[in-house]
């Protein structure tokens, strides 16, 4: 029987990061989650082109030959609720990109997801069986490196069928210190195309994939910049809805569940609400088009405009292509 890649043991792991931490300043700490497990070779403009996690090497793709079809419309299904109200039957045709346990609405509908992304580490120890299903199929998983570690802590190679392609945050590159605000707007002025909207967080956006993408607490905000980065003309997203109303469960969760206050609801007002708000003009001047099909979303319309999915069912036409 094939077994796990041979990680130490959670006690010589816990002293691992603890000597990390000694030895490397504050800038440094989010690396602790992949050394001494990961080594990476990065391209001139910064983009990881090689990865090994324990000597084993990782099958990536980089961002410039992920999207080959050129496909200019996505959909990017997230956890919220109101996927529950969307009939996925009626949606034949469409670009799906998966979020952590959106795999699960396959239970349900025969639909593929050819994208997946996973920046979520929690996710991985949360619902391994969920990863298993992710990573054992032909599809292409974008994730940051030390997500792509700890499934290859918990999933055996063997059972890995996709590729990945490593997409970084611009806050915690593999190996590098954590930018301030100064050098992003160095980077900035030497002609990254970055945006910072708030200095002290920072909260910005990044059409730039060498120096990857800024975080908002939410996977949705890392997909959207990764689109766009594949030149995606318009995007979608599906169950988007971060609102109280949904007592922070996801559409494949038991909905009698205690009720809990989630992350996101915590950090709406503060990363979630801002990135987009900053995000969505600077996408509408260039003439990316990004709607949210959850009615119930906590996202003003007046940040991200709202369209029924049903406006989105596939209809016969002379062309024969979707709506």
């Amino acid at each position: 029987m094939y077994k796990l890649q041979k990680f130490p043991s959670a006690w010589i792991q816990y002293v691992l990061k603890k000597i990390y931490k000694l030895t490397h300043g504050s800038a440094y700490r989010h690396n602790t989650h992949i050394w001494p497990y990961i080594s990476l070779k990065r391209q001139q403009d910064g983009r990881v082109c090689e990865l090994l996690v324990l000597g084993k090497r990782a099958p990536l793709v980089a961002i410039k030959d992920a999207f080959n079809n050129k496909e200019s419309a996505f959909h990017v299904i997230l956890s919220g609720p109101s996927v529950n109200c969307i009939d996925y039957r009626l949606l034949s045709g469409i670009k799906v990109m998966g979020v952590n346990g959106s795999i699960a609405l396959q239970e349900r509908f025969d639909i593929d997801f050819p994208y997946y992304m996973i920046i979520d580490r929690d996710f991985i120890h949360d619902r391994p069986d969920l990863v298993g299903r992710i990573v054992g199929a032909s599809r292409l998983v974008f994730l940051s490196p030390d997500v792509l570690r700890y499934i290859y802590q918990i999933i055996p190679v063997d059972q890995i069928r996709c590729q990945f392609s490593i997409v970084e945050n611009i806050s915690e590159p593999g190996f590098g210190g954590s930018p301030n605000a100064e050098l992003l707007y160095q980077w900035r002025a030497q002609g990254h195309d970055i945006h910072v909207f708030d200095q002290s967080t920072p909260l910005g956006f990044s059409f730039d994939a060498g120096l990857g993408w800024f975080d908002a607490d939410t996977v949705a905000y890392a997909a959207l910049q990764t689109l766009v980065w594949a030149g995606a003309r318009k995007v979608y997203f599906h169950g988007l809805d971060i609102s109280g109303a949904t007592n922070g469960k996801r559409f494949y969760e038991n909905q009698g569940c205690p009720e809990v206050e989630s992350r996101l609801e915590k950090n709406f007002k503060k990363f979630i609400e801002p990135s987009f708000a900053g995000a969505i003009p600077l996408l509408q001047q260039r003439g990316v088009e990004v709607y949210n099909l959850s009615a119930q979303s906590a996202l003003d319309r007046d940040i991200m405009p709202f369209k029924d999915w049903r406006e989105l069912v596939f209809i016969e036409s002379d062309t024969g292509l979707p709506v």
